[in-house]
């Protein structure tokens, strides 16, 4: 799932996803040092599946840091919001089917600096997403 989403974000031209993970600006379950401009999405779990239909609602986070300015960090997530809030009834590049993503909050949280001065924010999102399995099959 989160591949599909740095791969969509990809497509649209906010982040550079790297497949192979030595290059890019966007990571999946991490945050690294470098580069200083750089996205990670974290899955934050997800609220009780359904038992029998074949739909889940999961959660991510999207940290986005950026330099000593906050602007071009908090216009890059304002760029994520924008790209994923409303997103419904698209299936990502990773094969993920996406009934509809919403956003927790109305637009990227401050998180401060880092300890090297890097501003950084977060958004965060739920997703309904459809997964069938031989006894999820719907009713």
């Amino acid at each position: 799932m989160l591949e599909g989403i740095a791969r969509y974000l990809h497509d649209k031209g906010i982040v550079t996803f790297d497949p192979t993970g030595v290059a890019g600006d966007i990571f999946m379950e991490t945050m690294p040092p470098q580069p200083r401009d750089a996205v990670a999405l974290m899955s934050t779990g997800g609220d009780e599946p359904l038992v029998r239909h074949p739909f889940d609602t999961r959660k991510f986070q999207v940290l986005v840091r950026g330099g000593a300015d906050p602007r071009p960090p908090l216009a890059r997530a304002e760029a994520i919001y924008d790209a994923l809030q409303g997103l419904a009834g698209v299936t990502l590049p990773d094969g993920t089917y996406v009934v509809a993503i919403g956003a927790v909050q109305a637009g990227p949280i401050r998180l401060g600096p880092d300890e090297n001065g890097r501003h950084m924010f977060s958004l965060n999102f739920w997703m309904r997403v459809h997964v069938p399995t031989e006894y999820r099959k719907g009713v």
